[in-house]
């Protein structure tokens, strides 16, 4: 909603932010991929730490997504 009624905020990238990493710890990578990507391309978030942080929870959730198919993997062949 905030996002909504102040699209130019400044802060909108680190609302971005938080979401991201609320959807990473939920294992929805894609929509945190999404909304990491939102931070690196905005306005007020290019260029910060928080946009350098949110490359690498992009790089971090295709790993742990790797990771879990791998094990799925493993969990498969004992069966």
């Amino acid at each position: 909603q905030f996002k909504q009624t102040h699209a130019d905020s400044p802060y909108t990238y680190q609302l971005d932010d938080v979401l991201a990493r609320r959807y990473k710890n939920e294992g929805r990578f894609d929509e945190s991929r999404q909304a990491f990507q939102r931070v690196i391309d905005s306005k007020h978030g290019r260029g910060t730490e928080t946009a350098s942080k949110a490359q690498f929870f992009i790089a971090e959730t295709y790993l742990t997504k790797a990771n879990a198919l791998v094990g799925e993997d493993k969990d498969a062949a004992r069966l």
